[in-house]
């Protein structure tokens, strides 16, 4: 059997072949295509990833450890399930005015959504972790570079109230991360 004979019956195999690879191929395209359109992207900011720098507010009716360090002190910015990650505290510059402890920390947003909390957690306090309810938006903007207005904790990590005197303040804004 002559050569040209032996491809022109193979043509018609490959042809098929051909077109089924460029169906899969296209499927898998749109497939991925919406998964990552759906998935869940950090919030920048002209192109920037952001931080939720804060300062804590603690009531003198707490009491604070002698020597604040991880172990005795620490806060976790909570968006969901799988974005629930501990903040650094700046131990370094922990400040006591009028009474109150002011502590720095600084969290990255890794997460879309208009919905997340700071748990603060003073371990002498008897692990009285307390939430404060946030109200940024899902896709920061430059009105959230400017710090906001101090909030309280409503609610411990028990969900039990938190007295008035014991409640801990935040206040907050959004930076570029360096």
């Amino acid at each position: 059997m002559p050569l040209w004979l032996t491809i022109a019956e193979g043509l018609p195999f490959a042809k098929a072949q051909g077109i089924a690879l460029g169906i899969t191929i296209s499927i898998a395209a749109i497939v991925s295509s919406i998964l990552y359109l759906a998935a869940d992207h950090p919030p920048t900011l002209d192109g920037k990833s952001l931080a939720l720098e804060f300062e804590l507010k603690i009531p003198p009716t707490l009491k604070m450890p002698t020597q604040a360090s991880m172990q005795n002190l620490h806060a976790s910015l909570y968006a969901n399930d799988r974005d629930n990650r501990y903040a650094l505290l700046d131990y370094d510059k922990i400040a006591t005015r009028d009474g109150f402890v002011f502590v720095a920390g600084k969290a990255s947003l890794l997460s879309q959504t208009f919905n997340r909390d700071l748990l603060v957690s003073i371990e002498s306090e008897g692990g009285a972790s307390q939430f404060i309810k946030l109200k940024l938006r899902a896709k920061p903007t430059k009105e959230d570079e400017e710090w906001s207005d101090w909030m309280t904790a409503r609610e411990r990590a028990d969900l039990s109230p938190v007295p008035e005197g014991e409640r801990i303040a935040v206040r907050y804004r959004v930076q570029p991360e360096e």
